[in-house]
């Protein structure tokens, strides 16, 4: 009886082990996939160190590149409107009457001919600017399915830029920037813009003369022009898209898609031509944008990595531990499996001693 009492302690003992064995080889597994997630970890944190995001320089500053100051936007366009009001009134008592305390120039992308498009050449615009071209085309250059519009043509843009700056067809604005867009000198002088003085008048009546200088409209109308002229031309020449409108406003998907090659920076010709495809490389040696890293977001980056390395080095403390227990249990049941084993050829012994 006590035999065989020790031998099912043995195989109980034996059986042990084994499980003990099979823990040590998972433990020692989950181990070495903590230290191939240390690796990937160093790896990401040396890949996210190493992204730069792309930056203009304006005022003394790197500024992070914004869909507004490459293709303007609804704050551009109030800037541009302000700038044209401010600058055509040169009377402090009518620009107190009319609450204009500002004539600084908007602040545009250094070269006007630098548009935005995405990998397929189409140039990337916002609902407005889509809005202004079918306002003036109809509906036949609308989108289709996949938000692409269609080609237009050329003699349509300065009204295109005349809709979209929310100038009434027919007002005077709306045909002095046809008028400057064509260079229609003629037509100026109709509207009155190419004398040196207008007479201004304020709420109540009184006039002021001289109040207003017609040169500075025309430099306001032209600056309008120039900017939004080189989007329109590429947008009649190679169509355009509204694919990614609900992105637009966010600096670091423009950094991003520039960088992935999902847009392109394209420079286009009197035509609204360009060569589709013009490396992001081109327009960092030509300084027009820049790559920088960001010192606040590397301090971020670097804050996030400590974190994820003290997860690791606490799931491997867990695991130490546990090794070690695991070792401990099975020296013990090692030297127990001895013993058992020992009394075992011990009772076999006197057996045979017995019988002999």
């Amino acid at each position: 009886m006590g035999l065989a009492c020790s031998q099912v302690r043995l195989l109980t003992l034996i059986s042990r082990k084994a499980d003990n064995e099979l823990e040590t080889m998972l433990v020692s597994n989950k181990k070495l996939a903590l230290s191939r997630e240390q690796s990937e970890l160093s790896q990401e944190y040396y890949s996210k160190l190493q992204n730069k995001k792309i930056n203009y320089y304006s005022d003394g500053a790197y500024v992070p590149i914004t869909y507004s100051y490459l293709m303007g936007d609804s704050s551009l366009k109030s800037s541009f409107v302000d700038s044209y009001a401010a600058s055509m009134i040169t009377d402090s008592d009518i620009a107190a009457e009319y609450g204009i305390t500002s004539s600084s120039t908007p602040v545009t992308k250094t070269d006007n001919s630098v548009i935005l498009t995405d990998y397929r050449g189409l140039v990337v615009l916002n609902n407005e600017y889509a809005n202004a071209i079918i306002a003036t085309c109809g509906d036949d250059v609308k989108c289709d399915g996949s938000g692409r519009g269609s080609t237009f043509k050329a003699s349509y843009i300065p009204q295109i830029i005349a809709n979209y700056m929310g100038f009434s067809e027919g007002s005077t604005e709306y045909q002095a920037i046809i008028a400057v867009y064509n260079n229609d000198t003629a037509a100026l002088e109709t509207l009155g813009l190419s004398t040196t003085n207008i007479d201004g008048t304020k709420e109540d009546g009184t006039v002021v003369e001289g109040g207003f200088t017609s040169s500075t409209r025309v430099e306001a109308y032209q600056q309008m022009v120039d900017f939004y002229k080189p989007i329109f031309q590429a947008c009649a020449s190679n169509g355009w898209t509204t694919e990614y409108t609900s992105n637009l406003s966010d600096s670091d998907y423009i950094s991003n898609a520039l960088t992935s090659g999902i847009f392109h920076l394209q420079t286009v010709d009197d035509y609204g031509e360009y060569e589709a495809g013009t490396s992001l490389q081109y327009y960092l040696n030509a300084a027009f944008v820049t790559e920088r890293r960001d010192s606040v977001e590397q301090e971020e980056i670097t804050a996030w990595y400590n974190a994820e390395k003290e997860k690791i080095s606490a799931k491997e403390d867990y695991w130490d531990v546990e090794l070690q227990n695991l070792s401990t249990e099975l020296s013990a049941i090692e030297t127990e499996i001895e013993s058992v084993q020992s009394l075992i050829d011990d009772a076999i012994s006197s057996v045979f001693d017995w019988g002999g």
